[in-house]
Formats: C-alpha cells, sequence, structure tokens
C-alpha cells in the first residue's frame, strides 16, 4: 500500500517487497528421495558377459526410468553395454539396482528376476588349457597356439593382410557431421540385423544374439554421447566416432578378467564396421568371398563378423595371433565346425603364401610344407573321422 500525504489517496496493488525462495533441495537429492533399490546375488556362472548384458541393455530401455547397476565400488548405467561389462561381475556376486522414475519399481524386478534366474553352463569344448606364454618354441616348420576350435584340416596356406584406415583430422561442420554419423550407424544397424538372422538361421538365438550384443554396442550411450560432444567440439565424424570408440576399447582392455578383456574386440569389431563407412581404407589384399581352393587362412587377427562370413567349404581352418579360446570369434569358428588356433606368434605371418599346411587345431599346431604323401594320408584320416 502507498499513501499519498497531500491528496489523502491510497494506492494498492504495487509491489511493496519482492522475495525469492530458494529450493533446500536439489533436483538429485529429490531424484535419490524417489529411488528405489534392490540387492540380489548374481547366479550364472559365467557372470555378466556380452549377451546378457545386451539382454539387461533392452530391458532398461523398455522402462520409463534411470537405472544403475552397483558392484562394490563400481557403478554402471544399465542401458550402456560397455559400462556393464566393466562391472565385472561373477557367479556370486553382490549387485544392487538403483532406479528412479515413474517405471522404477517394474524395472528393478524384470531386472533382477533375469539376473538372479539367467544360467548358462559352460559349452563342452575340447580346448587345451595352456596359455601362449606355455606354448612350445616355434620352428620354420611347426607353429604353436592355442586351441579355438578343435579338428585337423589341411590347405594352402593365404595370409590375411590387415587393410589400413587413415583417420582424417580436418575440422567438421556439427551439423554436417551428424548426417555422416547417423548415417553410417543406420547402415551399420541394416548390415547387424541381416548378420543376426544369419546366425540365426544356421545356428539358433544363443550364438546369433552374439550380434545382438554388436547392435548394443553400436548404439551404446557412452559412445554415442562422446562422438556428438566431439563433433559439437569441431570433431570431423570419422575422427569422433574413432576416438570414442576407442575409448571402451581401451578400458576393457584393462579389465583383470580376461575373458570381459576380449570383448574389446568386439566393440573394435563395431568400431571398424561404422569407421569404413565414414573414411576410404586401402583394399583388403585378400577377398575371402572369393578363394578357390581349399584354405588355411592366416592372420593377425580375425573379427567375429569376418568369422561369421566365412565359407567352410573353402577356409577349413584358421590360425590367428589374437583372440582367446572363449572370444566370440572362437564361438563362432566353434558353431561353423572349422578348426580355429589362436594366440600364435607372429611368426605365422611370414609363413610362405601357398605353401601346403596341415592345421591340427586340437594339439594348437600348424604344420607347414607338408609333403604329397603326407597330404594323402592325412586326407584319409580326416575323412574317416568325419564319418
Amino acid at each position: 500500500l502507498k499513501f499519498d500525504q497531500k491528496t489523502g489517496h491510497i494506492t494498492s496493488g504495487e509491489n511493496f517487497f519482492e522475495c525469492e525462495v530458494e529450493s533446500l533441495i536439489s533436483n538429485q537429492q529429490i531424484d535419490s528421495l524417489n529411488q528405489e533399490e534392490k540387492t540380489i546375488t548374481l547366479s550364472n556362472p559365467q557372470g555378466l558377459h556380452a549377451r546378457p548384458c545386451a539382454h539387461i541393455v533392452s530391458l532398461a530401455k523398455s522402462f520409463n526410468a534411470q537405472i544403475k547397476l552397483i558392484k562394490a565400488d563400481k557403478t554402471a548405467q544399465a542401458t550402456s553395454l560397455v559400462s556393464l561389462l566393466s562391472l565385472e561381475a561373477k557367479e556370486g556376486d553382490q549387485l544392487t539396482i538403483q532406479s528412479n522414475g515413474p517405471e522404477a519399481i517394474k524395472a528393478i524386478e524384470e531386472i533382477a528376476h533375469y539376473i538372479e534366474n539367467h544360467k548358462e553352463s559352460a559349452s563342452p569344448v575340447n580346448v587345451i588349457s595352456e596359455t601362449s606364454s606355455s606354448l612350445s618354441a616355434d620352428t620354420d616348420q611347426l607353429y604353436h597356439g592355442l586351441c579355438a576350435s578343435d579338428g585337423i584340416a589341411i590347405g594352402k596356406i593365404v595370409i590375411l593382410e590387415e587393410d589400413e584406415i587413415t583417420i582424417p583430422h580436418h575440422e567438421g561442420i556439427p551439423a554436417q557431421e551428424k548426417l555422416l554419423i547417423e548415417r553410417a550407424l543406420d547402415t551399420s544397424l541394416e548390415e547387424l540385423k541381416n548378420l543376426y538372422l544369419k546366425m540365426l538361421k544356421e545356428f539358433g538365438k544363443d550364438k546369433a544374439n552374439i550380434f545382438v550384443a554388436h547392435q548394443e554396442i553400436l548404439n551404446d550411450p557412452e559412445i554415442k554421447d562422446l562422438t556428438y560432444q566431439l563433433i559439437e567440439e569441431k570433431h570431423n565424424a570419422a575422427a569422433a566416432w574413432y576416438q570414442a570408440y576407442n575409448k571402451s576399447v581401451n578400458a576393457l582392455e584393462k579389465l583383470n578378467d580376461t575373458n570381459l578383456a576380449a570383448r574389446a574386440s568386439d566393440v573394435r569389431d563395431v568400431g571398424r564396421r561404422v569407421l569404413e563407412k565414414l573414411v576410404s581404407s586401402s583394399e583388403q589384399k585378400v577377398n575371402l568371398s572369393q578363394l578357390s581352393e581349399e584354405t588355411i587362412l592366416v592372420a593377425k587377427d580375425l573379427s567375429p563378423s569376418d568369422t561369421a562370413k566365412l565359407d567352410k567349404t573353402k577356409i577349413k581352418g584358421f590360425i590367428t595371433c589374437h583372440g582367446g579360446t572363449t572370444s566370440h570369434v572362437a564361438i563362432i569358428a566353434r558353431s561353423l565346425g572349422i578348426p580355429a588356433v589362436v594366440g600364435a606368434s607372429e611368426a605365422i605371418l611370414k609363413i610362405e603364401k601357398r605353401s601346403l599346411a596341415l592345421l591340427d587345431a586340437t594339439n594348437g599346431q600348424l604344420k607347414i610344407n607338408v609333403t604329397e604323401n603326407e597330404n594323402k594320408g592325412l586326407s584319409s584320416n580326416i575323412i574317416s573321422l568325419e564319418i
């Protein structure tokens, strides 16, 4: 109210004073008040590896809720496969599921039910138990590695040389670079869906789910968010994507659990798939789909995607420097029935091309310069084993 002494009028409706009231509770604290949580025990003998993690990601995305999984001092976003893998959760570990949002309770119950009840038994695989450090010394005729898929094969040596990708470093216009990365992601997703359908038809859902995990890696929010952040900082799409997915690769490679660390190859496989759509790479010197004779493939590394596309009527076996006996490459090789050895020395990359070789994957050995007489005898033995 305001009193005018000259007129005696009182004016009302004007501000007498103003005040602002600041909330004593932050949005984060409000969320915590609405937070639900449940602690459970992980029952899967194989722990939280890529395929169950992919299922949890799929579940988490289906709810209107923010969900985290906590193991001791590690916290993971439930919508990020890479983040979940980084928990290194094993059978018997205590996991706390935290969630807030309209569907928090429902989300927790469904995810908890899956984690408590999903169990897998290890596949019965005949693999040697030694590590690469305990392998016998190589000679110029005999090379050693670890059995990833057992069996014996004879064929001509074909060496798969790595194709090089050069990452551009020019600045990009954010709007244009976002279109490029979105196009590359969409195309890659279609390819992975087709690979899933191929594996589903030939080997069933369990093996096909490897490429469900690859789809979740492709859509991983931590990788995508960092990519878009870098694009906003004027990195070009290829450089941004390369930096983002390699951050996840490096994080996984540092894990103590070697089986989970091996999933870095899956992230690298997905990352490279997208990268190839953003930059030009040198042509691969060997077209795996056009081999005209029975082959023993030699490579520094094979990706799960490459392995799934191998023609086993032509490629009788393979040996690589990288990889492990529990990797997705090994799992796919066993599904295809292709003898495979991993963890060999890089000396295999210098073997003379087209030399006749025997791959005794069961014993983790590659013998080169097999004679024709040895070849006939070994071929007869292989046929009798197959019968």
